[in-house]
């Protein structure tokens, strides 16, 4: 598999799941920076044989499959990937073409659906990817520099599930990588210069709100806390996040924030 400290041809790619369990084909590729780790979790049982040789054969038991990842340059089109990643919702966007509009409100009384997500990692050898699914954003974030410039992010993803091109016992689904993607080379970028801070005591005396000369600065952190429910499925361990959500979101601009949500799910 690709490896950390082999830098090659790699590529980031997601696309959103309608439900748990299903792979879906990339929409999109991302210029991130990042290995995924994949602990199959092979536990060698403490058992007496009455000899060294022969020894019980080992087990598995629920992985851990997660990918730390980065990006410098934060870009508007990827933030619908970060914000579904962690609220979730199904939320569809608004408008046509260029000008989408996607207006994330977490409930705080109900329960909102998860967005999971497949995510296609490797690099120019094309018999050697990742297929991962039922991925959720544990937590994100943002932060904007002294300076003014573009905002950056960092984020850390769990998975359910994980394949292989190079796999016999656990194939991929479909064709991987996703044909025909390739990154956008000049995206439109998230600009601390044009951010600024509103305060109102109502939604809708916001736009009149701005703070001028305020925001130099900040921090943005979604953290997520909760119970994961894991079973065994098919050739695999899966493990899938719940459905239950308690979100809570404090923003201070210029010196830190944040957020955290929590969801359970009981099978």
């Amino acid at each position: 598999m690709p490896v950390q400290g082999l830098t090659r041809l790699r590529r980031h790619l997601f696309g959103r799941q309608a439900a748990f369990g299903t792979k879906v084909a990339a929409t999109k590729v991302y210029p991130f920076k990042g290995v995924p780790e994949v602990e199959l979790n092979w536990t060698d049982p403490e058992v007496d044989m009455g000899s060294i040789d022969p020894v019980a054969a080992p087990h598995r038991e629920a992985p851990a499959l997660t990918a730390s990842l980065t990006d410098p340059q934060l870009a508007y089109d990827t933030l619908p990937l970060l914000l579904a990643g962690f609220f979730g919702g199904s939320l569809e966007p608004t408008g046509a073409g260029t000008a989408q509009t996607w207006a994330f409100k977490p409930a705080s009384e109900t329960i909102d659906p998860i967005d999971p997500f497949t995510y296609e990692f490797g690099d120019d050898v094309l018999t050697d990817w990742y297929q991962f699914g039922d991925g959720i954003l544990d937590s994100v974030e943002f932060t904007g520099p002294d300076g003014l410039g573009p905002v950056s992010t960092s984020m850390s993803w769990r998975f359910g599930s994980v394949r292989s091109t190079g796999a016999t016992d656990a194939p991929v689904v479909g064709a991987v990588p996703t044909p025909a993607l390739t990154p956008d080379a000049n995206p439109a970028l998230v600009y601390l210069k044009d951010m600024a801070i509103y305060i109102a005591d109502t939604t809708g005396g916001l736009a009149a709100g701005q703070v001028s000369d305020a925001l130099h600065n900040f921090t943005l952190r979604l953290s997520g806390c909760g119970i994961r429910n894991r079973w065994f499925g098919g050739d695999i361990v899966d493990g899938h996040a719940g459905e239950e959500f308690f979100p809570a979101v404090a923003i201070q601009p210029g010196s830190w924030s944040q957020g955290k949500f929590c969801y359970q799910r009981f099978e």
